[in-house]
């Protein structure tokens, strides 16, 4: 009761600091084609979508190449 809460953060669970409302965490990222092959070269980055995953690896496409620092 005596706590008092900025203006539009009743929603927000604690935890919740520093995430953008609509931002659960969670990306949609796919599964690689089965034949994805990391060594051929790739269009996109990683900012366009460019991106999918092989087991427990994320691969991004990076200046040509695919990546998964």
């Amino acid at each position: 009761m005596g706590e008092d809460k900025e203006e539009g953060d009743e929603d927000k669970e604690e935890g919740d600091e520093g995430k953008e409302d609509g931002d659960d965490g969670d990306w949609d990222i796919d599964e690689c084609p089965s034949d994805f092959d990391p060594d051929e070269p790739c269009e996109g980055t990683w900012e366009t979508g460019a991106w999918c995953y092989e087991g427990e690896t994320i691969w991004y496409c990076e200046d040509g190449s695919w990546t998964n620092k």
